[in-house]
Formats: structure tokens, C-alpha cells, sequence
């Protein structure tokens, strides 16, 4: 069981914001949950668990009411910049703060169904749409406490991670490293698919990007100039210039108002893979925030969509591999598809997604480009057999194969024995591959960290040497092996530039270490490294600038 002091304060630290908007009968839940923690009483819990359950779907019906209310164009007046010659009159959504504004006007533009058009009924929707967030992570929590007291890990859990890192986006991401990741893409299109570059070309996606950083531009130089105004909408500067197939093909569906199908879309990732929603004869970007930070999601999807069946993991693997050959660390090329022979006249060869030589160590990578299911309950499922069962023994296999022996035919006649494996998935998982508790197959630990892609980018981008990379991987599996509980790449990096580098060794057997939590701030997330490149210790200083931008958020 662990510290029971130590969890509520950090409990209460976290959530306590988010909380704040939810109903008195949810806070009640909350209450009866707390007192059943500290007190280790299963029955309270499970009591406080069904008046959880009552709450969330109490506020899931005031939600469903007031899209029947709401025209979905009001969704454009909780969104800076949409009402293009009323900046100043904006008015920030109550919530805004701990809740996604663009999520929950992306829901308000798949489902709005009313009259009501103005900045009152819009603000009034959204508070419904945070009192119901608020409910929905409360009776997480709440059941949570449930699965602890019974001491077991079930399945609910990892699906309860899964909407909490959506509601709340608590992975870090950077702006830089989704224009990089779909400008990548783009190139792998040109050179891969030709007949596609006119609308998923690398110039459709620099076109984009641009779009991107101008919005931003535009409304920062609105607000210092006090002009309060800008030319058109901020949705019309995203789309300018991209093809109708690509803008249809981010564009979300529509969609039947009814609470299943309302749960469904609050609890997917629609933003994230069609941000766009077409309301009338316009395309507004609703999914704004997950346009500018998480597109290389979506874009990364409708490439292996196009591509042929046997290509789609290969897509991943290159991408991969240029981006860690840009932004790793320095001397260090990195390929994809290698293959390596068992030396002797029996032969024998396999395939290594991703790899890298240096002085003394060779890199190995394992690649898994699967995406998650609408089905949320499958998380868990599908982290263990994609990430657990087979990436892990494939890597496994290939790692085993280089220390007895096996080496690529590219020309360099020696190589180190020495070497190191790690898995890179597509998709987050909702945090399980940070968490050493979800990183056991049959009570063993793994051997290989895991990173999604987005966050091994982030993190490349930092570390300066063969030699560091080559301490990072050993010092994140180190800390899985000590039941390390994480939820982001950030506190690990944090951890290991900072003063908890050794400290693993330390750590006392059966004890469950938590990492301080951190948050990039909002100018943090549009810090980019091509900034500081030219300097001869960039890396280095564009620590020191992520560094600057980030906030402790738990004792």
C-alpha cells in the first residue's frame, strides 16, 4: 500500500482546480472517497463509488440538454480570434484554465443541435461541459480508490487513464515537434507516394505549418498593437491554401445527438484526428489546440491510410529515423529497415526497425505504428500485446541475435557488442509507457523503455552525445525496474539533467517512487529549437529555455 499521507496531499494538489467545477453531489463522492482512502474502508468506497457514477451521469444529461439548446456556430465565440473583429470582447470560458476550450468547442460543433447563437448561451454550454469534465475525472478517482483498496489492477484503470490524460492533456507537447513530424511526413510522401503530394506533399504541410505560426503572429501583434482586431477568422488562416481532400479528410463527421454518442465523442480522440468541423457552408478548426500540438496525430494516420498495407509500419520506421537523425545527438545517423546476418555459412538474418552505431555501443529500435481503437476499453489490451508481447519479444529477439553475433553488411567492418534497445509507439497510450506498474508482463518487468514519438523527439532533442542517449535508456529502465509511477516524458528528463540522476540506487526496496510533477507553461510549448542551433552549445541552452517555462505542479 502506498504512503497514504504522501497520495492524499498530492491528490489534493493535482486536482484540486479541476474538481472546483463539479456538482455538490460529485464533491460529496469525492468527500466519502477521501475519508474511505485514509481510513482503508472498501464498503465506504464503493458507496461513494455509485454516488459518483449518479453525478457524472446526472451532469452528462444538463450537458445533452444544453447542446439541444446551443447553435453549434456559438462554439466560435470560446475560441480567441474566431469572432476576428472582437477580440477585445472575448470572454475566457470559466474553466478554461484546467479544461481544453477547443475540445469542448469541437463538441459543441459536432453536436450543437439549437437556436441560441450568442456569447451568453456559448458560455453557458461550456460550463456545463466543465461540470461535467469535472464529474467524469472525480468519479475516476473515486473508482480508483476502489481498484487500491481491493488491490488489484484492473483493466478500468488503465481506460480511466486513458480519458484523464485526454480531458486534461497532461502529456507534454511541443509545437515544433508536430510541424517536424508532419513536414517528415510529407517528404515520405513525395519520395513514397507520389501520386498524394498534392495534398499531403511536404509543401502542403509547410504550408501549414506556417498557417499555424501566423494565427499566433497575428493575434499576439492584435493584442500588443490594442488594435483588437484582425482581417479574417483565425479558421480561414488555417485552411488558406490547403487542398479541399486534405481539409475534407481532417473534418469530422456528422454525428446524431444522443448520450452514447455524446460519451463516446467526450471521451475519443475526435479533436485530435479530425480537429475541423464543417457548421453550414463554413470549415471552423474547433480543434484548435490539438491542430497546433497534435497534428502530426491525424496526419500520420491519413499517410498510413494511404499507403499500401505492407508500407504502413514502414512510414513510422523512416519518419523515425530522419527525425532522430536531425535532432538526436550529435555524429549520429540513424536508418531504418536494417538488415543484420549471422556470421558462417548457416546464414540467418533478421530486420531491425530503427538503428544507430556509435563508438561504443550500437542502438536498437523497435517501431509500432498502431493506433488505438474508438473502443477505449481496448487500451489496455492493445498496450499489452503491441507494446508488452510483441515489440518486446521482437526486440528482445534482435538484441539477442547482435550479442551472438549477427551484423549489417554496410560496409563498416567493425562493430561495438555492446547494445541497447528501445520500443517507439505511436500512440501514448494515455500514459502507460511511463508507468512501471503497466510495463509488467507476468510479474516481470520489461527491459526496454518505451516512448511515443512525440516524446522521444522531445527528448533527443536534449541530449547532446552517444554517450548520454546510451545513460538516458539504461536510467529510464532503472527507474521501471524501481516501480516507478510517471505520467509524461518531462519529469523524466527533469530527473535525470537534474538532481535525482544517481538516486534510483537509493531507493528503498517496496517503496513506490513518484517523480515531482512539472508542466510546460503556454509560451513553453511554442519554444523551438532552431532558435539556439547556431549556438556551438545549443542543446545546452535549449535546456535552460524549456527549463524556464516549466511549472512544478505537486509538492
Amino acid at each position: 500500500m502506498p504512503d497514504i499521507n504522501y497520495l492524499s496531499q498530492l491528490r489534493d494538489v493535482t486536482n484540486e482546480g479541476h474538481f472546483s467545477f463539479a456538482s455538490k453531489k460529485a464533491k460529496q463522492a469525492l468527500s466519502l472517497s477521501e475519508k474511505a482512502f485514509d481510513d482503508r474502508d472498501l464498503s465506504l468506497a464503493r458507496a461513494a463509488a455509485e454516488k459518483a457514477q449518479s453525478a457524472e451521469d446526472e451532469s452528462l444529461k444538463e450537458l445533452h440538454h444544453s447542446l439541444q439548446e446551443v447553435h453549434p456556430s456559438a462554439a466560435t465565440h470560446l475560441i480567441w480570434g474566431e469572432r476576428h473583429t472582437e477580440l477585445q470582447e472575448f470572454k475566457p470560458p470559466k474553466g478554461m484554465r484546467y479544461f481544453s476550450c477547443s475540445r469542448g468547442a469541437w463538441i459543441l460543433g459536432v453536436f450543437g443541435k439549437g437556436a441560441a447563437l450568442g456569447q451568453i448561451a456559448a458560455l453557458k454550454y461550456f460550463n456545463k461541459y466543465v461540470r461535467w469534465a469535472a464529474a467524469r475525472l472525480i468519479k475516476v478517482e473515486v473508482f480508483d480508490v476502489v481498484s487500491i483498496l481491493e488491490d488489484e489492477r484492473s483493466s478500468s484503470r488503465e481506460i480511466s487513464q486513458l480519458e484523464l490524460s485526454r480531458l486534461t492533456a497532461i502529456q507534454t507537447r511541443m509545437l515544433w515537434i508536430a510541424d517536424e513530424i508532419t513536414i517528415s511526413a510529407g517528404e515520405w510522401v513525395d519520395e513514397n507516394l507520389p501520386h498524394c503530394a498534392d495534398s499531403l506533399g511536404a509543401g502542403i504541410m509547410k504550408i501549414a505549418k506556417e498557417n499555424r505560426r501566423s494565427v499566433r503572429e497575428r493575434l499576439i501583434r492584435a493584442a500588443e498593437q490594442k488594435s483588437w482586431k484582425i482581417e479574417e477568422p483565425i479558421s480561414k488562416i488555417h485552411l488558406r491554401g490547403l487542398p479541399e481532400g486534405l481539409i475534407s479528410e481532417l473534418t469530422a463527421k456528422p454525428m446524431v445527438l444522443n448520450e452514447e454518442n455524446l460519451k463516446n465523442a467526450l471521451l475519443g480522440d475526435g479533436p485530435a484526428i479530425t480537429p475541423f468541423v464543417r457548421i453550414q457552408e463554413d470549415t471552423w478548426v474547433l480543434g484548435f489546440s490539438e491542430w497546433l500540438q497534435n497534428c502530426d496525430d491525424s496526419i500520420i494516420r491519413i499517410v498510413m491510410r494511404k499507403s499500401p498495407s505492407h508500407h504502413s509500419g514502414k512510414v513510422f520506421e523512416d519518419i523515425t529515423a530522419k527525425l532522430l537523425s536531425k535532432w538526436g545527438p550529435t555524429g549520429m545517423d540513424w536508418n531504418s529497415s536494417i538488415e543484420i546476418f549471422k556470421s558462417g555459412r548457416e546464414g540467418g538474418r533478421d530486420e531491425v526497425d530503427i538503428f544507430a552505431v556509435a563508438e561504443d555501443a550500437v542502438f536498437l529500435g523497435e517501431c509500432k505504428a498502431n493506433r488505438l481503437s474508438e473502443n477505449n476499453s481496448s487500451v489496455g489490451a492493445s498496450f499489452e500485446t503491441v507494446v508488452k508481447e510483441k515489440a518486446a519479444d521482437q526486440l528482445a529477439t534482435r538484441v539477442s541475435h547482435w550479442g551472438s553475433g549477427y551484423r549489417p553488411r554496410l560496409g563498416q567492418t567493425h562493430y561495438p557488442d555492446a547494445v541497447l534497445g528501445f520500443i517507439v509507439a505511436f500512440s501514448s497510450y494515455g500514459g502507460l509507457p511511463w508507468q512501471s506498474e503497466s510495463l509488467k508482463r507476468n510479474v516481470q518487468q520489461l527491459s526496454f523503455p518505451v516512448f511515443p514519438l512525440h516524446s522521444l523527439i522531445m527528448a533527443v532533442s536534449i541530449l547532446g552525445t552517444a554517450q548520454q542517449l546510451k545513460r538516458y535508456l539504461e536510467y529510464r529502465s532503472e527507474w521501471l525496474f524501481k516501480g516507478m509511477q510517471n505520467l509524461d516524458e518531462l519529469e523524466y528528463l527533469m530527473g535525470f539533467l537534474g538532481d535525482s540522476n544517481s538516486q534510483a540506487a537509493k531507493t528503498p526496496e517496496g517503496a513506490v517512487p513518484f517523480y515531482r510533477q512539472y508542466d510546460l507553461n503556454a509560451e513553453g510549448r511554442f519554444l523551438d529549437p532552431k532558435d539556439y542551433e547556431n549556438a556551438s552549445d545549443w542543446k545546452k541552452q535549449w535546456w535552460e529555455a524549456i527549463k524556464e517555462h516549466c511549472v512544478a505542479v505537486t509538492p
